[in-house]
C-alpha cells in the first residue's frame, strides 16, 4: 500500500500540462457568457467533427463479417510487408554499458543503497537508467529488489535493464555465435530464486509457532505433577 501511494505521487513529466483527466476552468470561456441564447436554451454542445457521437447503425447495414475480415487482412499484408523492409540492425538502440551500468561491490555499497531507494521512491526512471549498477548474479538482482522492498512495475523494469545490459555483453563477445535468449536465463533464475525461498519460509513459520506451543505442554505437565 505505501508503495502504490508512493508511486501515484511520482513527479509529472510535463508538469505545464498538468495531471491527466483533469481540466481547469479558463478566466475568458464561452460557458459563462449570458446571452439570450444561452440563457435561453442553454450553452449548445458544437461537435468539432460530423458524427463525433452517435450511432451508426442505419449506415452499418451493408457491413458484412466477410468485409470485415477482408478489410483486417489487408491491414495485415501491408503490415507484414513494411516489417519486411525494416532494417532492425540499424534501428536498435545501442546501449553504452560504461556509462550507463557500474558494477554492485562491496566498495559501491553506499551508491547501490541510494540507488534502490530512489527505485522504490518516485524518482523517475529516465534518471535512474542513466546510472544503473550491475550484479554479476542474478540472484544477487531479486535479494536485492526484495530487501528495498521494490514496487512491481519499477522491479520488472529494474530485470529488464539488466536483461538488456546481459544481452548487450553477450552480443559484443558472440557476434558470430549464436545469442543464447535471455528471457529463458531470467524465467529459470526466477524460479530458482523463488524455490528456495519456500524451505526458509517454512522454517520461519515454524519457529512462530513454537512459542505458542510451549506453555500448553507446560500446563500438561503441571496438571499431571498435581494429579499425581
Amino acid at each position: 500500500m505505501l508503495s502504490a501511494h508512493l508511486y501515484e505521487k511520482r513527479p509529472l513529466k510535463k508538469p505545464r500540462i498538468g495531471p491527466p483527466d483533469v481540466y481547469p476552468q479558463d478566466p475568458k470561456q464561452k460557458e459563462d457568457e449570458l446571452n439570450v441564447t444561452n440563457v435561453k436554451h442553454g450553452f449548445p454542445q458544437s461537435t468539432h467533427l460530423n458524427d463525433e457521437f452517435g450511432s451508426a447503425r442505419d449506415k452499418s447495414h451493408n457491413i458484412t463479417a466477410n468485409r470485415v475480415g477482408a478489410y483486417f487482412n489487408a491491414i495485415i499484408a501491408s503490415k507484414e510487408k513494411l516489417n519486411t523492409l525494416l532494417d532492425s540492425g540499424r534501428n536498435k538502440q545501442k546501449i553504452n554499458m560504461k556509462d550507463n551500468f557500474w558494477p554492485a561491490t562491496q566498495r559501491t555499497k553506499d551508491t547501490i543503497k541510494a540507488w534502490f531507494k530512489d527505485l522504490a521512491g518516485t524518482k523517475p526512471l529516465m534518471i535512474l537508467s542513466k546510472r544503473a549498477p550491475n550484479f554479476n548474479k542474478k540472484e544477487e538482482t531479486f535479494t536485492t529488489l526484495c530487501e528495498y522492498q521494490v514496487p512491481m512495475m519499477r522491479a520488472a523494469w529494474f530485470i529488464k535493464l539488466s536483461s538488456a545490459y546481459a544481452a548487450a555483453v553477450t552480443e559484443a563477445k558472440m557476434k558470430k555465435r549464436q545469442i543464447p535468449d535471455p528471457t529463458t536465463e531470467w524465467t529459470s533464475t526466477l524460479l530458482k530464486f523463488l524455490k528456495d525461498q519456500v524451505p526458509k519460509l517454512q522454517e520461519y513459520y515454524a519457529q512462530m509457532e513454537k512459542p505458542q506451543n510451549t506453555p500448553v505442554s507446560n500446563q500438561s505437565n503441571d496438571a499431571d505433577q498435581k494429579l499425581a
